[in-house]
C-alpha cells in the first residue's frame, strides 16, 4: 500500500523530481538500498532523513547514475541522466580531494561549464556571475584562496556558489551542514530558500532531527527502503522516525 501510494504521486503532473523503484545491491545479492520510491514538487527544500548506513548518500549516487543500480530517477519524468545539465551536485567533503590546486574561483567556474560549448573556456562574462555568486554567499574575498584552505563551512559556501552559476533545475546536496559553522548554515538555508521560491528543487541529506521542520518542505525518510515520504508536517513523525532509526523514543532528539 505505501509503495502504491508512491506510484500515485510519481504519476503526478505537478512533481518535478522523482525516484522510482531503485535498487542497489552489493555483489554478493544483499540490498543497501530497496525499491526506494517517493516524488517531490518544484520549488521545495527536501531532506532526505535516515540513520548512518541507511543508504543515503547511495541513493544520491544511484539517481545520478555514479554506481551500479536498479530503478531511475527523474525530472519532468525525464530520465537524469538525459538532463545532467540541470543538476547540480555536491558530494560529501570527505570525498572531495582538498589537495587539488584549484582556486575558489577556479572552483565556482566549474558551474558554468555545462552550459558552454564543448572545448569553450569561460569568459569574462562567466567570471562576473562566478564573482557575483560568491558575494551572494559572502565568500568574494577568498575568490584566490586555494580550495583546502577554506574551512568546512567556508567550502560548502564556494560549493553553492558553482551550484548558482550552473543555474541548475535540480540541486542535491550529501551532507552540506556536517561539521560547519551556524553562520555558513544560515548563509546557505537563506540562499537556498530563495532559489526554492525561484523554482529549483533541492534535494538534502541531513541529520540533524531538530531542525528538519524548520528547514523542509518535504523529507523522506529511509533506511535501506523508504519508511515515509511526503511534507514534513505529516512524514516526519514519532513513528516514521522510530521505524527509520530503531528507537523506542525520539522524542528528546527532535526537541
Amino acid at each position: 500500500m505505501l509503495i502504491r501510494l508512491y506510484e500515485l504521486v510519481v504519476e503526478r503532473s505537478d512533481f518535478i523530481f522523482s525516484v522510482a523503484h531503485v535498487s542497489v545491491a552489493y555483489q554478493a545479492g544483499q540490498r543497501v538500498l530497496d525499491d526506494a520510491t517517493f516524488a517531490f514538487p518544484a520549488g521545495s527544500i527536501n531532506g532526505l532523513i535516515g540513520p548512518n548506513g541507511a543508504g543515503k548518500s547511495t541513493l544520491l549516487r544511484a539517481v545520478l547514475n555514479m554506481i551500479p543500480h536498479q530503478g531511475q530517477g527523474y525530472l519532468d519524468d525525464i530520465p537524469l541522466a538525459a538532463v545532467a545539465k540541470d543538476i547540480a551536485y555536491v558530494a560529501q567533503t570527505s570525498r572531495i580531494d582538498l589537495t587539488f590546486p584549484i582556486t575558489v574561483l577556479g572552483c565556482v567556474l566549474l558551474g558554468t561549464y555545462p552550459r558552454l560549448a564543448l572545448l569553450q573556456r569561460p569568459r569574462e562574462r562567466e567570471r562576473r556571475a562566478a564573482r557575483s555568486a560568491l558575494a551572494e554567499v559572502d565568500m568574494l574575498d577568498f575568490q584566490q584562496r586555494q580550495i583546502g584552505q577554506l574551512s568546512g563551512g567556508q567550502l560548502q559556501r564556494v560549493f553553492l556558489a558553482r551550484c548558482l552559476v550552473q543555474h541548475a533545475r535540480l540541486i542535491i546536496l550529501d551532507e552540506p551542514f556536517a561539521g560547519i559553522d551556524a553562520h555558513s548554515e544560515q548563509v546557505m538555508m537563506a540562499l537556498l530558500r530563495t532559489l526554492a521560491h525561484n523554482g529549483e528543487t533541492i534535494l538534502m541529506v541531513h541529520h540533524d532531527l531538530k531542525t528538519v521542520p524548520a528547514y523542509f518542505d518535504n523529507v523522506a525518510l529511509i533506511n535501506r527502503r523508504v519508511i515515509a515520504a511526503g511534507p514534513t508536517a505529516t512524514a516526519f513523525t514519532d513513528d516514521a522516525l522510530r521505524q527509520a532509526y530503531g528507537l523506542a523514543d525520539v522524542g528528546g532528539d527532535r526537541q
